[in-house]
């Protein structure tokens, strides 16, 4: 698996009550997600920021593709679990 920055937008919400003029200038939230890419499709991303020694998978993101501004590949050595 590639090791990847997902840079994205994320939805926000507020629950409290506010002035018309300040709930107009909300916007969403540039957010940076690092993990392996497990699957990409024209509507998700799936990424994991942890791979077990028997394969599993930990701490994963689904980031619906529209919220999703630039993939960047980064460059590792990937480790080889023993029998891999």
């Amino acid at each position: 698996m590639k090791l990847v920055e997902v840079i994205w937008e994320d939805i926000t919400g507020d629950s409290s009550v506010r002035e018309k003029v300040e709930v107009k200038a909300d916007t969403p939230k540039l957010t940076h997600t690092f993990g392996l890419l497990v699957r990409k499709t024209a509507c998700r991303v799936v990424v994991a920021s942890t791979e077990y020694e028997d394969g599993d998978l930990g701490d994963t993101n689904v980031i619906p593709t529209g919220c999703i501004r630039e993939i960047v590949t980064i460059k590792h050595k990937q480790y080889k679990f023993k029998g891999q």
